[in-house]
């Protein structure tokens, strides 16, 4: 922790919230603008944020490389594979992506794997190998599926 901070003192100001955003909505951060787009199903609440100007697209935590969480109670696969075909709509618009973990950088094509990967899981052309806690994980290349 930095020397002039006292934790002992330290405190985070309050603040209010004073728009919620939506699908939608539109982040002018001075003549740059993000769009959110909804993208629920790791979370009922996911979002992604997009740059189409620049073709760049944060997507938080539909895809990374690495193993993708989707066995916590409020992940829901339906929705979530709902999310990624509607990203796949856009990839061809798509330059780069920005991921919440592991590799900084992805290719937008990763999304057209993750969402082969779950068609696959879905209609058991892939099988899993059983892990810890009664979760499966399905293996593809770049990344994996935990789904309890």
């Amino acid at each position: 922790m930095p020397a002039e901070i006292n934790p002992a003192t330290y405190y985070t100001p309050s603040f209010t919230v004073k728009t919620f955003i939506k699908d939608g909505y539109k982040i002018d951060l001075g003549g740059r603008i993000l769009e959110v787009l909804s993208t629920p199903g790791h979370t009922p609440d996911a979002i992604s944020l997009l740059d189409l100007d620049l073709g760049l697209l944060w997507v938080g935590d539909i895809y990374y490389e690495g193993p993708i969480w989707l066995f916590v109670p409020e992940t829901d696969l339906d929705v979530f594979y709902n999310s990624v075909k509607r990203l796949c709509n856009i990839v061809p618009h798509l330059n780069t992506l920005y991921p919440a973990h592991n590799s900084p950088i992805a290719q937008p094509q990763s999304l057209y794997a993750l969402k082969k990967a779950l068609i696959n899981v879905q209609n058991g052309t892939n099988s899993g190998k059983a892990i810890s806690g009664g979760r499966v994980e399905y293996i593809f290349q770049g990344f994996s599926l935990i789904i309890k």
